[in-house]
């Protein structure tokens, strides 16, 4: 299933911003999550944006599995 990119680029912004009203961030976090949500391939960005729909202000990109995996490869 293919995605259109700017739809995506669109549903990117509600998580990115989630994540900022969530916890006070610093700019370095919050681009953090920004270039891990651009790095996913279609299916992973339509699977968090699921799981945003569907588990509200219980969802955190920042604490996620997969976010916290990308982080320690970074480091």
């Amino acid at each position: 299933m293919a995605f259109k990119s700017n739809k995506q680029q669109t549903q990117m912004e509600p998580i990115v911003q989630e994540a900022q009203t969530q916890e006070a961030q610093d700019p370095d976090a919050n681009a953090l999550l920004a270039a891990y949500y651009q790095q996913l391939a279609p299916f992973e960005r339509r699977t968090c944006d699921i799981a945003r729909e569907h588990l509200g202000s219980s969802f955190d990109l920042a604490r996620s599995n997969g976010f916290l995996r990308w982080m320690a490869k970074k480091r």
